[in-house]
């Protein structure tokens, strides 16, 4: 049956083709339970307890197919399937507004503020009403409260995109009802208090934060969290929150172009909803930090209070930047003054700033766990990822991170990047030769812009360039190209020396490890040493000498 929608966020219903079906009360909670489960069978014993409890008819088989013959008139047959040990309903995608609203939401959770408020505007105008109204029993008490706090939850999270936006009437406007319909939700008195206070409303922010506090105290017998009252007194004393109103963006830009990982970005949002601390390792040149940045720029919206980003330096011929420095240059984008110089100090300023804030924290080329675990924040919800070339066992093992593994990229993706630097038609005519480049590349994200970017004259062909850089062994081009290139090689050189592993000097001998050299020779060094046995070297991910 085509143009059938189910709804649940609201009244139990089903139209056909835009037109309601009329349901009686027992078909309406027969349909949600089978909703709830959609696709999947429920047996008849359950049905007959849902809908029933310890009233059961005396014969509930019979009840129940009496039942389900009834919902099949209404709705169609093919809808309702019997299937042993029961029944099941056939839900095709976007047609169940539960569904459709959960996608909305994922979809509002990685877009930019803009983007967002858009998703949130569809997932919202979902709702009918209260959420599975007409249903009788208590089977689905449980999933009301869920969908409740799921609205709720999108409500706060809308309203926290439109404050980035600077749209705190709006905000005001659609926060006080819901603020007067729960008077115990602290996160949606805690918006309301910002968008009050940026609209200059600040002795209506002050008296928000008063009713709180007596609901808190009346009915609970507890004080506001921590963050609320720090807000409060910061309100108290007409001083903006630290790191508010100007909250840090400091993000470096997309990068144009950005091809392929798809199934590592998917990888990010996975482990990022697990953990507070996300490791993006892998070789240099391989794209981890444009792959972070763009992954960043996509969930920005879920954190409000700014997001930070600071390279540590950690490969660099320079030393590394020490963990109280980078403190000092964070501190010091928070608004704050580091006059301090004890790391330990330090640490206690910045974590404090950021209690009971939503920030995202990029920490760029970190070197060692000792280096980074100064930086981490103490409070739940700052989500802090890094890149390193380092596989940082030991954040892993002790500190919960969640490791993200970099590999070259997939020979289509290579294929469409040369085609976004060098010519999508050039690679359209030449599509042999932009695969030979590729593989001379390594599929190496770096190593393909460059060696585009060399490519790009109109009098040379992809063949010609291929062919010559083939001979030559490595990449030369114009002077920019090669400055670009060269430097890029030494900042990925090795700085631990000569390789500890005989297996990882043995391999750089034999080309299958050649490090990232701009000589068709072998390297003395091999980037690989840094883990020092075979078990653990990024041999395989390394390919051809530029």
């Amino acid at each position: 049956m085509a143009d059938v929608e189910f709804g649940l966020l609201g009244p139990v219903e089903v139209r056909v083709a835009g037109r309601p079906v009329p349901l009686t009360g027992k078909q309406q909670s027969l349909l949600a339970l089978l909703l709830l489960n959609a696709n999947r069978v429920v047996s008849t014993d359950r049905v007959a307890d849902a809908l029933w409890g310890d009233a059961l008819p005396s014969d509930p088989a019979a009840r129940v197919r009496m039942l389900v013959s009834e919902l099949r008139r209404a709705v169609g047959a093919q809808l309702v399937v019997t299937k042993r040990p029961g029944y099941l309903v056939r839900v095709a995608d976007g047609e169940l507004d539960c569904e459709v609203f959960a996608r909305h939401v994922d979809q509002a959770r990685v877009s930019d503020h803009d983007q967002a408020v858009r998703h949130y505007d569809s997932a919202l105008a979902l709702w009918r009403g209260a959420p599975l109204t007409g249903v009788t029993g208590t089977f689905a008490d449980a999933t009301v409260a869920a969908l409740e706090d799921a609205r709720l939850t999108a409500v706060e999270e809308r309203a926290a995109a439109r404050l980035a936006l600077g749209r705190q009437a709006e905000v005001v406007a659609e926060l006080r009802p819901v603020a007067a319909e729960h008077p115990l939700r602290e996160r949606v008195h805690e918006l309301l208090m910002r968008a009050l206070r940026q609209a200059g409303r600040l002795g209506d922010a002050l008296a928000v934060y008063r009713g709180l506090r007596k609901h808190l105290a009346d009915e609970l017998g507890v004080e506001p969290s921590g963050p609320l009252r720090a807000l409060h007194q910061h309100l108290l004393e007409d001083e903006p929150e630290p790191g508010l109103p100007d909250r840090p963006r400091l993000l470096p830009a997309d990068v144009a172009g950005f091809v392929g990982r798809e199934l590592e970005l998917r990888g990010l949002d996975e482990v990022a909803e697990a953990s507070r601390l996300v490791l993006v390792a892998g070789p240099p040149g391989v794209g981890k930090t444009a792959t972070v940045v763009h992954w960043a720029h996509r969930v920005a919206g879920r954190f409000p209070d700014g997001q930070l980003f600071l390279d540590l330096r950690g490969f660099d011929r320079t030393a590394p930047l020490r963990a109280a420095d980078a403190l000092a240059r964070l501190l010091h984008v928070l608004g704050q003054r580091a006059d301090e110089t004890e790391l330990d100090v330090l640490v206690l300023r910045y974590r404090s700033l950021l209690a009971g804030r939503r920030v995202l924290i990029v920490l760029d080329n970190v070197a060692s766990p000792e280096q980074v675990r100064p930086l981490l924040p103490g409070h739940p919800g700052c989500l802090v990822v890094l890149t390193s070339r380092d596989r940082l066992g030991g954040l892993v093992a002790v500190d919960g991170a969640r490791r993200v593994t970099l590999d070259v990229l997939a020979p289509d993706a290579a294929l469409t990047l040369i085609g976004h630097v060098a010519g999508a038609d050039r690679v359209r005519t030449e599509p042999g030769a932009a695969a030979d480049l590729a593989a001379l590349c390594g599929h190496l994200p770096l190593a393909l812009r460059v060696a585009s970017t060399a490519g790009r004259p109109a009098h040379q062909t992809l063949r010609q360039f291929a062919d010559e850089l083939a001979d030559r062994g490595r990449l030369g081009g114009s002077p920019s190209t090669a400055t670009t290139g060269r430097a890029c090689g030494r900042r990925s050189s090795c700085r631990t020396g000569r390789c500890r592993s005989r297996y990882a000097a043995r391999s750089a001998r034999s080309g299958r490890c050649r490090a990232w050299t701009w000589r068709p020779r072998p390297p003395r060094r091999c980037w690989t040493c840094r883990w020092g046995r075979p078990a653990t070297c990024w041999t395989g991910w390394c390919a051809g000498t530029w």
